[in-house]
């Protein structure tokens, strides 16, 4: 699976390793990438383009409309799901904040994880442990130093 930009549109496709043929899975009208695989392998989770935002969607691998999980103003980066398959973990920009967060796809509760309120760093690829319990991820904060440098003469 993968995503690729025809046109100025991004979509998702599938490739049989086998045949080396490629499916386009999707046929969006901005934006569809970064797909992941649930763990039945039967579901793919991406990201999806709307003017500004982005969303949190799913799409069944043999075909079919996406399926909208989260929709808030901002930016949702979804990129793992639970080993249950149920809730997907995502970097969630809101408000000028970026945090984690995680849906679940069978009662589409949200929940947001961390409470950071800083506006000077970000989170990226939020991973779930293999018990579920716990998530991993990267945060980084930009620091600026400024510095004077003597003119020559």
């Amino acid at each position: 699976m993968f995503s690729g930009t025809v046109g100025g549109i991004s979509d998702l496709y599938l490739l049989d390793v086998e045949s080396n043929e490629v499916r386009q899975l999707t046929h969006d009208k901005e934006l569809l990438a970064f797909p992941i695989w649930t763990p039945d392998g039967r579901t793919l989770v991406c990201e999806r383009k709307r003017a500004g935002d982005t969303q949190v969607v799913t799409v069944p691998v043999d075909g079919g409309e996406p399926t909208l999980l989260v929709d808030a103003p901002g930016q949702s980066w979804p990129y793992s799901v639970s080993g249950d398959g149920d809730r997907i973990a995502y970097a969630g920009f809101r408000d000028g904040v970026w945090n984690l967060w995680w849906v679940s796809r069978s009662t589409r509760e949200t929940v947001q994880v961390t409470q950071f309120r800083d506006r000077d760093g970000y989170v990226r690829y939020p991973a779930w442990s293999p018990q579920g319990d716990e998530l991993v991820f990267e945060r980084s904060r930009t620091i600026g130093d400024l510095w004077l440098l003597p003119q020559s003469p």
